[in-house]
């Protein structure tokens, strides 16, 4: 799962499908259920950031249908991010009770993990509505989070939101920063 994640986070999403498929495998063999969801929900991840949004809204069924259960904060705000931007990807209807899921973990867990998930999500839906204004509040409230939490791929994601959404002389800072940081 942690290399999974570390290609990722890379880019090199071909290495990470099949390192995450392997711990698919595995979860399997020991029949845990929570394992494989988890590694259903990184490979959902890597599916989305590869532009597959249909595999990633399958994927992430797949997941939460392997443990519908999943109390844990971290594992729980992640699946539910990955419903909430595979649902806006796959139909023009968000799926509102992950967008429900995610503000209930919020509201219990002080993470900025979680915190930034569900910032991450609150920008996705506004701009899903197409409100720009509401979706800028939520990219610049998700920098917040994210540079004070050291969260770097995240930061990186919320400034290319504020530069694609600001109108402002802001925006060309913010695609600046974000450039800096992919590098």
């Amino acid at each position: 799962l942690v290399l999974g994640s570390t290609l990722t986070s890379r880019g090199r999403f071909a290495e990470a499908l099949d390192v995450l498929n392997r711990a698919y495998e595995l979860g399997q063999q020991q029949g845990s259920a929570l394992f494989m969801s988890e590694a259903l929900t990184r490979r959902a991840r890597v599916q989305w950031g590869a532009g597959e949004a249909r595999a990633a809204r399958h994927t992430a069924l797949a997941a939460l249908s392997k443990d519908s259960d999943i109390i844990e904060p971290l594992r729980a705000s992640a699946l539910a991010l990955m419903e909430v931007l595979s649902s806006i990807e796959a139909s023009p209807t968000p799926d509102t009770v992950a967008v429900e899921a995610l503000e209930s973990i919020v509201m219990r867990c002080p993470h900025p993990v979680v915190h930034a998930r569900h910032w991450r999500a609150q920008a996705a839906l506004a701009a899903c509505r197409g409100d720009s204004l509401a979706t800028l509040n939520a990219a610049q409230r998700l920098v917040e989070v994210t540079r004070q939490a050291g969260l770097l791929e995240s930061l990186c994601e919320a400034l290319t939101l504020i530069a694609r959404f600001d109108t402002g002389s802001s925006a060309h800072a913010a695609w600046l920063q974000a450039q800096t940081l992919a590098q």
